[in-house]
């Protein structure tokens, strides 16, 4: 298990080659939290300044579609993200392939669409944009 200081670590929720994302809970406040955390134990300068630049773009996307970027901490070798939990679970953990009426399939497709048009009017273009990237609060099965 995780341990950060001034974190309650809960449990992994995605894991890549780059990154491993937990669930948490911030000590200071109780504020639920989600760390995503450099993969790397030794990172090369590159690999840290690409997950600096991730993090400074988070914090520019402010939009009720994404994620807010609370914050980016180092402690020993990890460098860590910090982001709001707003409790959501991402579509692939949610399981709604070949569940979804067609109702509900195009409100998650008009909904992906809406999210998709913000991050664009800001210049990003999101590189790797996945049903495990991709998380609601609400259950879309039918």
């Amino acid at each position: 298990m995780l341990e950060l200081t001034g974190y309650e670590v809960g449990g992994q929720v995605y894991r890549s080659t780059a990154s491993v994302v937990y669930r948490a809970r911030r000590r200071s406040d109780g504020k639920p939290v989600v760390l995503k955390v450099l993969g790397e134990d030794y990172p090369s300068p590159e690999r840290i300044a690409h997950f600096k630049r991730e993090y400074e773009m988070a914090r520019q996307l402010k939009h009720d579609t994404t994620v807010e970027a609370l914050d980016l901490q180092r402690e020993g070798r990890r460098w860590i993200m910090v982001l709001e939990d707003f409790g959501g679970e991402s579509l692939r953990d949610l399981g709604l392939a070949g569940r979804l009426d067609l109702r509900g399939y195009l409100d998650l497709a008009i909904a992906l669409a809406r999210a998709v048009e913000a991050i664009h009017r800001r210049r990003v273009i999101h590189k790797d944009l996945t049903p495990g990237k991709i998380s609601s609060v609400e259950v879309w099965a039918a």
